[in-house]
């Protein structure tokens, strides 16, 4: 005769079945989970928080040797996009935004270095 299913006794077996480093390596994945979860709830509080009590943003820090970034003062394929717009809306009549393409901006460099 067989014995009729019990669930706890399933549970039972299968937690012996699992090493000691699984169930470690699981209960890592969900402390892990967990964290990632407060840390962006924190930073959504602290963004809150800086919003209505009118506290601008931290300034953001620029990588060591960010200034080798652009390291011409023509823009080239090197450059990023939002440099290009910035150096772009630098010359008078001309409107460029970072919605466009990049090959695009650079194009427009073209005409802009062809007609000074």
């Amino acid at each position: 005769m067989s014995k009729p299913h019990n669930a706890t006794t399933f549970v039972d077996t299968v937690q012996q079945r699992t090493t000691p480093a699984e169930r470690a390596y699981d209960n890592l994945q969900e402390v892990d989970h967990l964290g990632r979860a407060y840390q962006r709830s924190a930073n959504s509080s602290a963004a809150q928080y800086r919003t209505l009590t009118g506290q601008a943003q931290p300034e953001a820090e620029e990588p060591e040797g960010a200034e080798l970034l652009v390291d011409s003062d023509t823009p080239d394929d090197s450059w990023l996009k939002a440099d290009i717009v910035d150096w772009l809306n630098e010359h008078e009549g001309v409107e460029a935004n970072t919605g466009m393409t990049k090959a695009d901006l650079l194009a427009m460099v073209e005409q802009v270095l062809t007609t000074e």
